[in-house]
C-alpha cells in the first residue's frame, strides 16, 4: 500500500487527572501545542481514522494549571471504535504537550442592586423573588474577583406593579474573566405586587438643584410632569402631589447648550416605601445671561469675556 500524510486535529484524553477541593478542571479551555498532529503511514489505514488523541496517564490533583506532556496516541474510526493496529503510522511531533486549566469555583447568592434610590428609600419594603437564588461561578486560579453576591443591577423605576424580568447571566459577565457554571443561563427577578396599588399625578413644582455658578440663570420652561407612583394599597390611596418631591439635578450635566434636556428625579418626602416608575422622565432646561452680564463664546483665537 502506497505511504500518504494526513493532518487531524488533536484531542486529549487524561483519565487520571483530578481537581482539589474547591477546583474545577475546566475542559474547554483545554489545549494543546500543537493543536494538529500529522499522520504518516499507510493510505487504506489512515483512512479508517476520523479521530487523534493524546493521552496522558498521570495521576494528579490539581489545584492550579498544569501542563502534561506524552507520547501515547489513540486513534478512533468514524463510528467511535478504537484502531488498536498502529503499525507502520508515524507521528509528527511524536511528543505533545496537554495544558490544563484549572479554574477556582463558588457558589455566590444572587442579590439585586438598586441603582436610582432615594437616600430615603427602604429597600427593605421591596419583595424581590430571585430564581435561581444562587448561582456556581468559576474564575482563573489566579483570579480572586468571584462576586458574591452576585448583584442585579435594577433601576427602580422600571419596579412597577407585575415586573418579571430575565437576566441573562452570560451578557452580564462577558466584559470579566468569571464564568458561569451553574448550569442555567438565567436568573429571573419577579417584584411580589401583593399589597400594592399605583396612583398617576401631576406634579406643578420641580426644583432645579446643582445649579452651575456661572454667569447664567437657569430655568424650566415647562415645570410639570405626570408620574406613576407605586406602593401599599393604604398609603396610594391618600397620596398627594404633596407628599412628592421632582427634582432636576444639573451635578455633571452638560450645560453647554442654551437649551437642553434633563432627568427629573421624583421621591416620596412622606414615606420612604413609595416610588415613582415609568418611562425617563425629562424637562427643558433654559439657559440664559443673567441680567446685566453679557458674555462671548470663546474661538480659537479668542476668549472668553464678560462684561458688568
Amino acid at each position: 500500500d502506497k505511504s500518504e500524510t494526513k493532518t487531524f486535529a488533536l484531542k486529549s484524553k487524561t483519565p487520571n487527572i483530578k481537581a482539589a477541593d474547591g477546583k474545577l478542571i475546566y475542559e474547554e479551555g483545554l489545549y494543546y501545542e500543537p493543536t494538529e498532529i500529522k499522520l504518516t503511514g499507510p493510505s487504506a489505514k489512515l483512512a479508517r481514522i476520523a479521530e487523534c488523541y493524546a493521552v496522558s496517564n498521570k495521576a494528579d490533583t490539581l489545584a492550579s494549571d498544569a501542563t502534561l506532556s506524552t507520547d501515547e496516541f489513540q486513534l478512533y474510526d468514524a463510528e467511535g471504535n478504537e484502531i488498536t493496529d498502529k503499525k507502520y503510522i508515524t507521528f509528527d511531533p511524536a511528543v505533545v504537550s496537554i495544558n490544563v486549566p484549572v479554574l477556582t469555583q463558588k457558589t455566590v447568592k444572587v442579590d439585586v442592586l438598586l441603582v436610582d434610590a432615594p437616600s430615603n428609600f427602604d429597600r427593605n419594603c421591596l419583595k424581590l423573588n430571585i430564581t435561581p437564588d444562587t448561582v456556581t461561578l468559576a474564575a482563573s486560579s489566579s483570579e480572586t474577583n468571584i462576586p458574591d453576591p452576585l448583584q442585579i443591577k435594577l433601576t427602580l423605576s422600571t419596579l412597577d406593579i407585575g415586573y418579571s424580568e430575565d437576566t441573562d447571566l452570560e451578557k452580564m459577565l462577558a466584559l470579566t474573566n468569571v464564568k458561569n457554571i451553574s448550569g442555567t443561563d438565567r436568573v429571573n427577578v419577579t417584584l411580589d405586587s401583593e399589597g400594592l396599588s399605583s396612583k398617576e399625578l401631576v406634579l406643578n413644582d420641580i426644583h432645579l438643584t446643582n445649579v452651575p455658578k456661572d454667569n447664567y440663570d437657569y430655568t424650566i420652561l415647562t415645570p410639570q410632569v405626570k408620574v406613576k407612583v407605586v406602593g401599599p394599597a393604604d398609603i396610594i390611596d391618600n397620596i398627594t402631589p404633596n407628599d412628592l418631591l421632582a427634582e432636576v439635578n444639573l451635578l455633571g450635566a452638560d450645560t453647554s447648550k442654551d437649551q437642553f434636556s434633563y432627568n427629573v428625579t421624583v421621591s416620596c418626602k412622606t414615606h420612604n416605601n413609595v416610588w415613582a416608575v415609568g418611562g425617563d422622565l425629562k424637562e427643558t432646561i433654559l439657559k440664559t445671561p443673567k441680567e446685566g452680564v453679557t458674555t462671548q463664546a470663546s474661538s480659537p483665537s479668542s476668549t472668553t469675556t464678560t462684561t458688568y
